[in-house]
This record gives C-alpha cells, structure tokens and sequence, in this order.
C-alpha cells in the first residue's frame, strides 16, 4: 500500500484531489494507494508526516506559517534516514519559473498548476508509485542477500567450530582468538546442553516401534494401510511444523539463559551441534570454580526447562587452561551426557564424576576387558561380546562379598563403557536403550547374577543388530533425502530440517551430501527448482510471478537473478527463446 500525505491551506481542494485519487478510472499502483491525512500548512505537514510516515505527498506551493517549498526542505533534512526517500508532487495556480526551478532543486518529481488535470496527475502518481514499489522491491531483495549472506557467514562459522571440536580439522593459529577466545583465558571449559522434548520422544518411539511391527504392518489390509498412512501423513506435517517452531525458539531460548547464567565469563560461545544439542564453551581470565559452574549451569538449566516447558539433560567436560583444549572438554562433555542414560533425563553430569565412579569400576572390571568388549562392539562381533561378557560374571562370582545393588551398578557402568564409543550422531539409539533399557528400575527387577548377565549379554547383542540397520539405512539415505527434497523444493527446506527428517547430524549431512553428488545442499535445490521453471516457461501456461512461486521463490526478481545467474538469461528471454525454436 503507497501511503498518501495532502497538504493545501484549502481543505476542500485538498479532499477533491483525494477522491480522485480514490476513484481513478484505472489502479495507481499495484498495492493499492491509502489517504493517510490532509495538512492544512506547513507545520502540519512536518508534524502529521512525522506521525503517518507517508511515501508520497502532494502539496501546494503557498501555504501558511510555513509554505510547501519550506516543507519539503525541512522534511528533506529530518528524513534523510529514511531507507526510501519520500516523493513530492507539488501542485501550484501559479507558473512561476522560480517555484519550479527551487522544486526541482528540492527533489520534487513533478510540478502541476492548478486546475489540476485529471490525467496529468493519475500521470504523475502512477509513475512515482511504480518507482515506490521498485525501490521496496530493491529493499527487500537487498535485505533478502544480506540475511542470506550473514546466514551462510554464521552457518560457515558454526560448521568450522563444531569441525574444530571434533578434531575433524585442525585449529590454525589465531583460530579459537577469532571465535573470540583471548589467549590470556586461563580457564576454558565446554558443555552439552540437550532438550529432551516429548516431540523428540515421539519420533524415537516412531521410529523403534516402526522397526519392531515391520512383519505386522505387512499383514494390515491395504485400504486401510492406506487411511493409517494418510493420517500420518498429516501427522507428520503438523509435527514438522512445530519442530521447526520449538528448534527456532529452543535455540533462542538456550542463548538466552545460558548468556544470563553465565554472565561474568570473559566470553560465551553457544553452538548448535544437533536439531536438540547445543554446545556452550565458556573462558575466562581467572581460573573457573566446579563448584560455581554447576550452580550456574543448574540455574541456567532451570530457567531454561521453565521457559521450553520440557526436561534438559547438560554434561559438563573438564575444565582446562587454554582454548586449544576445548576438543578434549566437548569430548569429554559428550561422554558426560551419555551418561543421562543411568542418571536419568534431566541430569546435571560433569566428567570429573564420571572419572571417579569409572576408577571404582576398574577394581572390579579390568581395563583389558571394557577395551576388548568395545573392539568387538565396533566391529559387530556378537561371540565376541558373549565371551567377554561371560568371564566378567566369572569374576563377579568370585567375589562373595559384592552387594546385588554393587553388582546392578557394576553392569551399568559395563554397558556404558560399552556405548560411550558410538558416534554422537548415533544419539537417538542411546536415548532408546535409556528409555527402554538402561535404567535402574529395569534391572530391579533381577535376582540372580545369571539373569543380569543373559540381560546384558541380550542388550549389548540387540545394540549391534541396532547399529547395523542404521548403517544400512545410512548407505541409501542420500538418495532417501534427493527423492525427500524433490517432493517439497516448492516450499522452503533447510539441511537443519532434513538433518532432523532423517535424525542426521546437520554437518555430518552437509558433507556426505556433498560427497555423494558433488553438490552443496543448496546448489542441489537451486538445480532442481531451475529445472522446473524451465519447463514451466516451455510450457508457455503461467505467468512469471506464478513460475517463481511454483519453484519455490516467494520474491520474483529475485527468482528472476538466480535463474539468470544459473541459465545465463532472464526468464521472459528464455521464454522467447523457446518460443522462437517451435
């Protein structure tokens, strides 16, 4: 909508020129235009456009107090900050050279005498309004590229850190100074912040349940199959939506608390590493009290449950002395947070805890022994895990002194050092097996050692088999995600909401995308999106605007550059140009 400010120390000419501006015969601009207000010198002018932030005004010449060219001169200088300057229409019952000569030197567009002409001032808006909406055009697509630009910098930054925390990549030097880490930290430490959300649960639960009833699913009669997969469908529409909405608000939400918890660190640097976990690394000048971190992460953590209405689980890694130790802390941070799996979703667990309950365990399980379970758990050998876990009941047999509660704890420690090994994107097998498995009140319910050792024996075996069906799920995903995406590049996707689609991590996606088709995730899109606008174009039905909604692009000049950018010409020449072959 094109907002309109008339301005004549004659109100009745004022509203006369108004209904026709109301009424033209044809539209004036493609928004629409609004009357916003009528100044009757001046001064009001200047207030009333203060107040109405109008694009365009149409004033007279002689006015009271202050008259239309002292107006536009003063408007000039106090809107001078405005993104899109506004227009002047002057009107005036006297040709006088002067008047024009200073309107032109004031910016004015165009300069009418009174009586107005019908014509020539539906003329002189239509072209300003045209000029209004290309400048807002030009605007928005210039604010479009900078938050793309500033996007694809801080998506580039945050996969270069996690990159970096992984050791997946090595730190330059002067690296961690550009994440803002001083080299005068003296204490540096990283955590893990999860959110434990029913909707992550629900997918969990899908996903497992899907797995399990496989062979019944087969049996279901095909209509209604067809019914239960419709309604799932819509389902999972709905819940994608509120995925996305809950990442959006819960990764505000986690910079929000976690800045307020932890303010009075030198610097705080919030990253996300997965559609639910966050990774908060902290430094300061002065040495950093256990202690006082875990207060302030258990204030932040409540402030943030309070906020999200849903459970967070946090593993704290050691607390080391300079930034080029902040792999070794996110390491130990993940291997913390497994950890929620026997303390429960919604713990508070450091790695110096974990340290002294593993040194309990040792007496008992030999180091030997957990390094040959975890060999044969990374290479599938299920005998291989029987065996070992046979010779550890051996031993606990020997020991008559051991309590049953000791013995529970002992195979909890076992099982754990068993799964502490799986990659991190893995996360959502070991939030199953803490659901359904790993817990103290279901191993309440044995009394013998040989129950606890079948129990063992049946989930160290079962996590194989789990292992094993998400690498054969993960060999044919990349075609999983093209067929995912070409069914939906109509609409906005983003590699966050397909990574969490098919419970990837989003940079471990963006470079097995990369590797596996040669493109980036984006480029991917763009190619197909270019492709069906240019059959849509061959087949001559839409219009451009509608092409470039159909493809995906809400803003049509700016389809308009990129199809150009990626065809060498603009839509209508590409048009032509098959046009021209038939």
């Amino acid at each position: 909508m094109i907002r309109i400010l008339l301005a004549d120390d004659e109100r009745g000419i004022a509203e006369g020129v108004g209904f026709l501006l109301l009424n033209a015969p044809n539209p004036l601009a493609k928004e629409g235009i609004e009357i916003v207000g009528i100044a009757e010198d001046g001064e009001e002018g200047i207030a009333l456009t203060k107040e109405l932030d109008p694009d365009l005004i149409i004033s007279d010449v002689r006015m009271p107090v202050l008259d239309g060219l002292e107006m536009i001169e003063r408007l000039n200088e106090e809107t001078k900050q405005r993104p899109i300057p506004v227009k002047y229409i002057m009107l005036s019952g006297y040709a006088e050279f002067e008047y024009a000569r200073q309107a032109i030197r004031l910016g004015v567009r165009s300069y009418i005498c009174k009586p107005v002409e019908e014509e020539e001032l539906y003329g002189a808006v239509r072209s300003l309004c045209l000029e209004i909406e290309k400048e807002r055009e030009e605007l928005q697509r210039t604010a479009q590229m900078a938050r793309e630009t500033e996007k694809i910098r801080k998506d580039r930054e945050e996969l270069r850190l996690n990159q970096m925390l992984e050791g997946r990549i090595k730190a330059e030097e002067g690296a961690w100074e550009k994440c803002g880490f001083s080299e005068a930290s003296r204490a540096v430490v990283c955590t893990m912040w999860e959110l434990n959300g029913v909707l992550l649960e629900k997918e969990l639960r899908t996903e497992v349940n899907g797995a399990k009833h496989a062979g019944e699913a087969e049996k279901t009669d095909s209509a209604e199959s067809g019914r239960n997969e419709e309604s799932l469908e819509k389902e999972t529409e709905r819940e994608n939506g509120i995925r996305k909405e809950e990442q959006i608000l819960a990764q505000q939400s986690v910079v929000e608390c976690v800045t307020e918890a932890m303010d009075g660190y030198a610097h705080i640097e919030a990253v996300k590493y997965s559609s639910n976990c966050f990774a908060v690394l902290l430094s300061d000048i002065h040495p950093i009290l256990q202690t006082d971190l875990i207060e302030r992460i258990t204030e932040g953590k409540n402030q943030l449950e309070e906020m999200l209405d849903m459970p967070v689980s946090i593993g704290i890694g050691g607390i080391k002395e300079k930034p080029e130790q902040f792999p070794e802390s996110f390491a130990e941070a993940r291997q913390a947070l497994l950890n929620k799996v026997i303390q429960g979703i919604g713990a508070v667990i450091s790695f110096g805890e974990l340290q002294k309950r593993e040194r309990t365990a040792a007496i008992l399980i030999p180091e030997e022994e957990i390094a040959r379970l975890e060999g044969y758990l990374g290479t599938g050998d299920k005998n291989g895990c029987r065996n070992v876990v046979r010779h550890i009941f051996d031993r606990f047999r020997q020991l008559s002194d051991l309590t049953m509660t000791e013995l529970k704890m002992q195979s909890m420690n076992l099982l754990l050092s068993g799964i502490r090994t799986m990659p991190f994107v893995q996360l959502g097998l070991s939030e199953y097996l803490g659901r359904n498995i790993l817990s103290l009140e279901s191993l309440s319910r044995f009394d013998t050692l040989s129950q606890m050792e079948n129990w063992l024996t049946n989930v160290l075996t079962g996590i194989i088999d789990l292992k094993e069906k998400e690498q054969s799920r993960k060999t044919d995903v990349i075609e999983q995600i093209k067929e995912y995406i070409g069914e939906r590049f109509d609409k906005e996707i983003s590699l966050n909401e397909i990574a969490a689609e098919f419970y990837l991590n989003p940079y471990y996606l963006s470079q097995l995308f990369k590797k596996k088709t040669g493109m980036t995730y984006q480029s991917y899109v763009t190619s197909l999106r270019i492709e069906k606008a240019k059959q849509l174009l061959w087949e001559d039905q839409y219009k451009i605007y509608e092409i470039a909604e159909q493809t995906g692009y809400n803003d049509t000049a700016y389809f308009s550059k990129i199809f150009e950018r990626n065809t060498g010409c603009r839509p209508s020449e590409y048009k032509k140009k098959m046009k021209s072959q038939e």
